[in-house]
């Protein structure tokens, strides 16, 4: 009786001190945890890619066609907010930490939520000013479209991380349970 307590005491402190690699393991949880890798490398580097190629540039160059209307200093700081964001987000996910996803998945849906509400009274503008001014222009009607498209692909991807990482967390959680 003695002998057996022991062992199965030590079967606990062993699973304590590798839950890592034993939830690595489990097949549902790198699947989901690679999709989510995925997504997030893609955010990350759109993210880099604005930062780089739109951000800085329209710092340099005002008068560039693409920055005349932005402005320069909340471009770059959201740029920049945006880069650090999704690679904390990402390295969360590398490390396989259920409460840091828990609070990224739920800031990032009181983000959706702001996000969609931006979306729809922006819409209702653009809409409105082109009837009341009766104006069809093709390049604001393409870039409006244009944008307004962009919006709602990254409001999708948002909206799917927010559930790959509720997800993830929860079967980590479980996992961590089980094996406690």
């Amino acid at each position: 009786m003695q002998s057996e307590l022991t062992a199965q005491q030590t079967v606990i402190v062993n699973n304590l001190h590798s839950s890592l690699p034993l939830i690595s393991q489990k097949p549902n949880i790198c699947r989901l945890r690679k999709i989510l890798l995925t997504l997030l490398l893609i955010m990350f580097f759109s993210s880099l890619v604005y930062l780089v190629f739109v951000s800085l540039p329209c710092m340099k160059y005002a008068n560039i066609w693409f920055c005349q209307n932005f402005n320069h200093n909340y471009e770059y700081s959201w740029a920049l907010v945006s880069l650090i964001y999704d690679g904390l987000w990402l390295l969360i996910t590398y490390r396989y930490y259920s409460r840091g996803l828990l609070l990224f998945a739920w800031l990032s849906t009181i983000f959706v939520c702001i996000f969609g509400v931006f979306l729809i009274l922006s819409l209702l503008a653009i809409f409105q000013t082109m009837m009341y001014f009766h104006m069809i222009d093709t390049r604001v009607l393409i870039a409006s479209i244009s944008s307004i498209v962009l919006c709602i692909a990254t409001l999708i991807l948002q909206i799917t991380l927010v559930s790959f990482s509720l997800r993830l967390s929860k079967l980590i959680s479980k996992s961590k349970h089980i094996m406690i």
